[in-house]
Parts: structure tokens; sequence; C-alpha cells
């Protein structure tokens, strides 16, 4: 059996690969921009598809849209048996169909859905990975620059992702299950800045973004102005309201979510300068 994880290099995909790795799995990793043992595949350009998956029985996947129709077909061609597809939680949500991102992914689960590939689809929530946004920022200014300080969220540590996808990838008992994923508990996004500064000693100063500033520094990291202004318009409405939370990493990999303090310990060295 061999699995090919996409978007290898990425924070979730090298857990899967490591964990992979770990268990003796034969992996295949693949991203657009390949390095070392990493396997070419730009899940925009269906001519990189059949030689990535050419003798791959299980597939990691990120959500592509444009061309989901293409790499669902190449995969049955390539006698794929099951897929495990990154999604969100946003597809879960109403007015999903009015989401830019929530159909995004939508459009990747419906396809996986209709094909004859077995499936299952984890449906992250807020990454705690997300945060080393601000990275950069706490080390060299002590200042984080941020749109709705009072938002509520449940980082998802991406070691939790990694491994409750290589649990589906691995175990038959996930056919067809959908995990919705985040961290064991509800916190501001003030109060994350302030576990950072606790814990890495530095004080931090929270700056709240105007409406305008926050758009644009939005439409900047997401490359579009629809779905930044659809994301706005989510971190507004969790402004004082407690963010989801799930047993779903626990359910499908026996252990508890990590909290936000370790992953916190796992990334101290990115806010010290």
């Amino acid at each position: 059996m061999t699995i090919l994880v996409t978007g290898a290099t990425g924070a979730v995909g090298r857990g899967v690969v490591d964990l992979l790795r770990q268990a003796g799995v034969p992996v295949r990793p693949a991203s657009r921009n390949p390095a070392g043992d990493t396997h070419k595949l730009d899940l925009t350009d269906p001519g990189t598809f059949a030689d990535a998956l050419a003798g791959v029985d299980k597939v990691f996947l990120y959500a592509e849209p444009s061309t989901v129709d293409e790499f669902v077909a190449a995969a049955e061609q390539a006698g794929v048996r099951h897929v495990v597809v990154l999604s969100s939680i946003s597809v879960g949500y109403p007015g999903a169909d009015r989401n830019p991102i929530a159909l995004r992914h939508s459009l990747v689960e419906d396809a996986v859905q209709r094909s004859g590939l077995g499936w299952t689809f984890l449906r992250g929530g807020f990454f705690a990975t997300n945060i080393r946004q601000w990275a950069q920022p706490i080390r060299e200014t002590g200042v984080a620059r941020i749109a709705y300080p009072e938002q509520q969220v449940a980082p998802v540590h991406e070691k939790d992702l990694a491994a409750v996808a290589v649990a589906s990838l691995l175990e038959d008992r996930h056919n067809k299950e959908i995990y919705t994923l985040t961290g064991p508990e509800s916190l501001t996004v003030r109060e994350i800045i302030a576990q950072i500064s606790a814990d890495t000693g530095k004080p931090v100063e929270v700056h709240q973004l105007s409406k305008e500033e926050a758009l644009q520094d939005m439409t900047d990291r997401l490359r579009s102005k629809e779905a930044a202004e659809a994301m706005l318009r989510y971190m507004e409405r969790t402004v004082g309201v407690a963010a989801d939370v799930t047993d779903d990493v626990e359910r499908a990999t026996g252990t508890p979510a990590r909290s936000f303090q370790e992953w916190v310990r796992d990334h101290r060295k990115e806010f010290v300068a």
C-alpha cells in the first residue's frame, strides 16, 4: 500500500508524512514545488495527476475545486480506494452556500462523494498555525494587529489534524466519516496573545485594526476581496460567542485534542527575537 500525501510541505501534510513513515507505511509526499524526495503534483494542473497517482492506494487531499473532477477521475483510473480530504468547518455552518471558503471545500467534498472512492472528510476549525501570522510582528515589534480581538476560536493543533488524517488513512472504520476538528477550548484572540506573552515572557500589545485596515490585510492574505469580506463577516459574528468545541479528535484517535498551551510550547521560538 502506498499513500499519496498532497501538500506535503505544509504544516499538516508534513505531519501526515512523518506519522506514516513512523508507522512503516510507504508514503509518496507530493507538492507543487517539490524538493528532495517530494513528488511533483500541482493540484491545479491535471497533467501532473497520473504520474503522482500511479500505484497509489490512498490519498490525503488538500481542497482544490478547480480540477477536483479531473483528480477524482485520475484517482479512480489509478485504482485508488480511499481519499481523506482536509476540508473546513465552514462547510457545516448556516449560509455555507454563500461563503466562498465553504464553497471551495464543499465542491471538493461533493466531487469525492459522487465518485466510487471511499472517503473521510476532516472539517478543520481554526488552525492554530494561523496564529503564526503574528509571530514576526510580535518578535520584531511586540505588537499584534488584529481585526477582532474578542473573536472566539478553538485552535486545533496541526499535530491533531495529522493524527486524525493518518488514523483515517490506516483504519477502515473511518470510511464515510465526517470529523469536525477543533481544539479543546474556546479562547478569544486577545487571550491567545496573552498566552503567547505569558509563555515567552515578552510583553505584547494588541492593536485593533479598523475595518478598512482589516479588509486590506485579509485581502492580501487570501488574495480575494470576496473571500476576505466573507471571512471578516464570520469573524465579526463570533465576537463574544463561544467557539464550537468537539471531541472528534479523541473520537477518531482515542487521544484528546492538544491544548493551546501545548501548541505555544511547540512554537515558542517563533515568537521570541
